[in-house]
């Protein structure tokens, strides 16, 4: 009667310990997999720097001179969404590399207001160039120098009160 005991002990035993074997290797695998997320954060932040600096090269050039009041002309809605869809691509969270904030590094928070600043500046500039569209078909040639006021303008005939009005409420948001 000992040796079955002794046997099925001795099998628990094995089972206990194979269960075990297998979860600590389990962890230990997590663990080098999310070390690896960590490191493959790290240099993929140091890349996303060069990203940010031409991405904001390419929104400063779509305006016409430093103070950014006006955009180019033949700006489209398509150039913003290409550069919108440029900066979604950047990845400076924790999450998005699927790891705790305070394992990214130090540059990382930095990295992250200046996208959420390109972010703000890019709808600034969806709303303007839906403003300077808008403006443009007021017109029966368009705008042809957005900076000083040209007497080359004609407006169309059949322009309604309501369209000059739902440009003027939209400047107000300026």
């Amino acid at each position: 009667m000992g040796k079955p005991l002794l046997k099925t002990l001795t099998v628990v035993a094995v089972g206990v310990g194979s269960v075990a074997i297998c979860l600590v290797g389990y962890r230990q695998n997590n663990q080098r997999q999310y070390q690896q997320r960590v490191e493959y954060a790290q240099t993929a932040i140091a890349s996303e720097t060069d990203s940010i600096a031409s991405l904001k090269k390419e929104v400063a050039s779509l305006y016409l001179n430093e103070d950014r009041t006006f955009l180019k002309a033949g700006i489209t809605a398509d150039d913003i969404s290409q550069l919108v869809g440029k900066l979604s691509m950047i990845k400076v969270s924790g999450e998005e590399y699927g790891i705790e904030e305070n394992a990214l590094p130090a540059d990382a928070k930095k990295i992250q207001k200046q996208k959420q600043a390109i972010d703000d500046e890019l709808k600034d500039i969806e709303a303007k160039q839906k403003i300077q569209e808008a403006t443009d078909k007021l017109f029966t040639k368009g705008v042809s120098n957005w900076q000083k006021a040209e007497n080359d303008v004609i407006i169309k005939k059949d322009l309604k009160e309501t369209d000059v009005g739902s440009i003027r409420e939209n400047l107000n948001f300026f």
